[in-house]
């Protein structure tokens, strides 16, 4: 699997979405490659934030608290 394709579905990934042989294809280029493995990591912080219903997020002048 390459990079472009890791990350084109890296959100169905984190969701649980992808039948397991393209799962597995996925953990499989995660380990070994650094950049996705990244990206991977901080996909999965910047879900885990947004629908984490503790999370506050700073919010600007102006804008809506988002709940």
């Amino acid at each position: 699997m390459s990079c472009r394709e890791t990350i084109r579905i890296i959100c169905d990934y984190l969701d649980g979405k992808l039948a397991t042989p393209v799962a597995v294809s996925v953990q499989h280029h995660i380990a070994k490659c650094r950049n996705c493995r990244l990206i991977h990591e901080t996909a999965k912080r910047t879900l885990e934030a947004y629908f984490d219903r503790d999370f506050v997020p700073q919010a600007h002048s102006g804008h809506a608290k988002v709940a």
